[in-house]
């Protein structure tokens, strides 16, 4: 999904550095993203408190 909307920076990389290179940064930046959401959801136990499991 990240990598689809192209946040921050990701369409930027896309259309300024041509090439391959453009392509893979792009990639890379939008896998960098997905790592800090991951690590917010992970954080505050969002998928605990969605299910009802995370006790306070």
């Amino acid at each position: 999904m990240i990598d689809i909307t192209k946040p921050l920076g990701c369409r930027w990389i896309d259309r300024n550095i041509h090439g391959g290179w453009g392509c893979m940064l792009d990639d890379a930046l939008a896998g960098f993203y997905a790592f800090i959401v991951t690590l917010i959801i992970r954080y505050f136990h969002l998928v605990e408190y969605i299910h009802g499991t995370y006790n306070l």
